[in-house]
C-alpha cells in the first residue's frame, strides 16, 4: 500500500520531510479506502510502515477502519533506506502463514513490485497514492517468485465505497464471498494484459 495523499513539500514548513503528514483531502479518501477494503474481506496479521509521519498516518488510519489491535511496526527499510533486498529479508521473518500490509513510498513500492513479479523487467507500475496491491509466495519470498492476487487503485475503491449500498457500478459484480469481480488484476505478471514499461506519468500532487 502506498501512503495517502499528503501536504506538499515545502521547505519552510517540513525543513524535515519525513514529518509532511497527510492532507485532509487524503485522510477522507483513505479513510473511504480502508472501509472498502474491509468490505472486500481484505485481511492481515501485521502492519509495517515506513517511518515517515504520511505513511504512519495512513498505517493509522487502517489499523482503526479495521478495528486491529497492534500498533504498526516501524522499518526504516520501508523509508529512504529502502533496499529490495532488505524488504524481503523483512517479510521472510515473518511466519509463512501470516499476512502482511506494508506502506511505503515511490518509487519503492513500485521497484518491490515489479522485484517481486518479474525481476529485471520494469514494470512501469502506476502506483497511486492509497492504492494496493496484493502479492503472495507459494513459498519463501524471493524475486521473481511472487502471484499478483490484485491491484487497486483508489478511483476504483472510491467508487465502489459511493454505490456500497447496493447500485451498480459499471463493470462490476460483488460475488457471494464479497470480492469484487472486475476489479481484480488476476493477470500474471508474464502473461496477460502488460504492463506499460514506461514510466507512468505523475499526478501535479504526486511528491512522495
Amino acid at each position: 500500500m502506498r501512503h495517502a495523499k499528503a501536504l506538499p513539500r515545502d521547505e519552510h514548513l517540513f525543513a524535515d520531510d519525513s514529518k509532511r503528514p497527510l492532507s485532509k483531502a487524503g485522510i477522507k479518501e483513505h479513510k473511504r479506502v480502508s472501509k472498502m477494503l474491509r468490505k472486500m474481506g481484505v485481511c492481515f496479521d501485521h502492519i509495517l510502515t515506513s517511518p515517515y509521519e504520511r505513511a504512519m498516518e495512513t498505517a493509522m488510519i487502517t489499523k482503526k477502519v479495521f478495528d486491529f489491535e497492534d500498533r504498526p511496526i516501524e522499518c526504516k527499510s520501508l523509508s529512504d533506506e529502502f533496499s529490495v533486498d532488505d524488504v524481503i529479508k523483512l517479510v521472510s521473518s515473518f511466519g509463512p502463514e501470516e499476512t502482511l500490509l506494508i506502506v511505503g513510498h515511490e518509487p519503492y513500492m513500485s521497484t518491490l513490485a515489479s522485484a517481486l513479479l518479474w525481476p529485471g523487467h520494469p514494470m512501469g507500475v502506476d502506483f497511486k497514492k492509497s492504492a494496493i496491491m496484493s502479492v503472495r509466495f507459494n513459498e519463501v519470498p524471493e524475486k521473481g517468485q511472487g502471484i499478483l492476487e490484485f491491484f487497486l487503485r483508489p478511483k476504483l475503491l472510491m467508487s465502489l465505497h459511493k454505490h456500497r449500498k447496493g447500485d451498480s457500478v459499471p463493470g462490476l459484480k460483488m460475488k457471494k464471498n464479497g470480492l469484487i469481480e472486475g476489479a481484480i488484476m488476476m493477470e500474471s505478471a508474464k502473461g496477460g494484459k502488460k504492463y506499460d514499461k514506461k514510466a507512468p506519468k505523475k499526478d501535479k500532487d504526486d511528491d512522495d
